[in-house]
C-alpha cells in the first residue's frame, strides 16, 4: 500500500504549496508563511516563512514540523515590525525553536530552543522576554508525569541597544500562561 501511494505521488508531481498568512511589516517588508504537505490531512508538513522587501526574498526559513507560530512587533526601534518565529516540533512538552528576525536586512538576531512546559518567549512592549522554569515541586502525587509542577521561574528581558540585542534584566517571575497551548506563539497550531 505504501509503495502504491508513493508511486501515485511521484506521478502527481510535487505536493501543492498552500499560502497561509501574510504580514505587512513596514518599510516595504512583508512576511509570508506557506505550507507544503507531503500527505493530505497530516499535521507534519514543511512550513516556510519568507521575508521579502519589494517582492524580493531576503530570508527564507523552512522546517519540517507540526506548526509555525509568528509574532510581529518592533524590537529594533526602526519602525519596522520584527518577527519572532516558533517552529513547533511537537512532543509531549510542546518543544520547538524560537528565532527573532530583524534589523536593517532582516537577519536572524536570536535563536533559542524551548519546550512550552519549561520556557516561553514573547515580544512585549518592544522587548524580547523569555520565561524559564528553574525549580520543580514534584511530589509523589505527580507520579512519573514529566510536565508539571514548576514553581519558580526567571524572566530574562532582551532589548535592542547599540545595534544589537542585549540581555538587560534577569529576575524571578511569576509563572507565565498556565496552558502550554496558550504559551505557543499565535497561529502555531492553526497553520496546516
Amino acid at each position: 500500500m505504501t509503495a502504491l501511494l508513493a508511486a501515485a505521488l511521484m506521478l502527481l508531481g510535487s505536493p501543492p504549496v498552500h499560502p497561509q498568512r501574510e504580514w505587512r511589516l513596514g518599510g516595504g517588508f512583508t512576511a509570508v508563511a506557506f505550507t507544503r504537505d507531503e500527505f493530505a490531512g497530516g499535521f507534519v508538513a514543511t512550513r516556510t516563512l519568507e521575508i521579502r522587501r519589494s517582492g524580493k526574498a531576503l530570508v527564507r526559513f523552512s522546517s519540517r514540523d507540526e506548526g509555525l507560530g509568528v509574532q510581529a512587533a518592533d524590537v529594533t526601534g526602526d519602525g519596522v515590525r520584527d518577527l519572532l518565529v516558533l517552529n513547533y516540533q511537537d512532543g509531549s512538552a510542546a518543544c520547538g525553536g524560537y528565532r527573532l528576525y530583524g534589523g536593517p536586512d532582516f537577519h536572524e538576531l536570536w535563536v533559542r530552543h524551548e519546550c512550552a512546559d519549561t520556557g516561553v518567549v514573547r515580544i512585549l512592549h518592544g522587548d524580547l522576554i523569555a520565561w524559564t522554569a528553574v525549580l520543580s515541586s514534584k511530589t509523589a502525587a505527580s507520579g512519573t508525569y514529566p510536565h508539571c509542577c514548576w514553581r519558580s521561574w526567571r524572566q530574562t528581558t532582551w532589548q535592542w541597544q547599540d545595534g544589537r540585542l542585549r540581555a538587560t534584566s534577569n529576575k524571578p517571575a511569576h509563572q507565565p500562561l498556565p496552558s502550554y497551548q496558550d504559551r505557543l506563539l499565535p497561529g502555531t497550531l492553526s497553520i496546516r
